[in-house]
């Protein structure tokens, strides 16, 4: 039985660890992306929270001074 041997060429343990390193980096630089964007989206949401809290604090404001007031503006809604 004879056995079979193979030969690995400088070129292709170089063109593989070229790939490893080409695919590696591509993979980091996908990570930061998507958390970058994680990270804004979580900004946006929260400023989207705070402003609508806000907003109704400032429409709950308003319907206090007009009840102290006296006065009975019609609102679209």
């Amino acid at each position: 039985m004879k056995v079979k041997s193979y030969k690995i060429h400088l070129d292709a343990i170089v063109c593989f660890v070229v790939l490893l390193l080409v695919s590696l980096g591509g993979n980091i630089w996908l990570l930061q992306q998507y958390n970058a964007a994680a990270d804004q989206n979580v900004r946006q949401s929260l400023t989207i929270m705070v402003n609508e809290m806000n907003l109704d604090s400032q429409e709950n404001f308003i319907k206090k001074l007009q009840s102290e007031c006296g006065v009975d503006l019609q609102t679209k809604e």
